[in-house]
């Protein structure tokens, strides 16, 4: 239960950056050539890019490592410390990319 927790969540994040990827690359084309709005959207591109290849790899590491349901107890103790309630809530996209303007 917990690998296809942990595989069904690394899923949708590479399919969610596999979107916004190839969204920005559409858009990106059509902005004008040094303005700051197509500046952010390479950065939203290279960003969404490098998501989905860790998500890929997460998949395989999930597969590799915990790939069989029996496995389960081995996983949960694997992420055991990173309890969703002892998580600092993650940033928005929009504070994140401030950062790098």
């Amino acid at each position: 239960m917990v690998v296809e927790e942990v595989e069904n969540v690394a899923k949708m994040v590479e399919k969610v950056a596999l979107v916004a990827e190839k969204m920005s690359s559409e858009v990106v084309d059509e902005l004008p050539k040094n303005g700051a709005l197509k500046k952010t959207i390479m950065l939203v591109q290279r960003l969404s890019h490098k998501a989905a290849q860790e998500a890929h790899l997460a998949k395989q590491f999930i597969h590799k490592e915990f790939g069989s349901n029996d496995r389960d107890s081995e996983l949960e103790s694997f992420f055991y410390p990173y309890e969703v309630d002892n998580v600092r809530p993650v940033a928005s996209l929009f504070e994140s990319l401030m950062l790098y303007l």
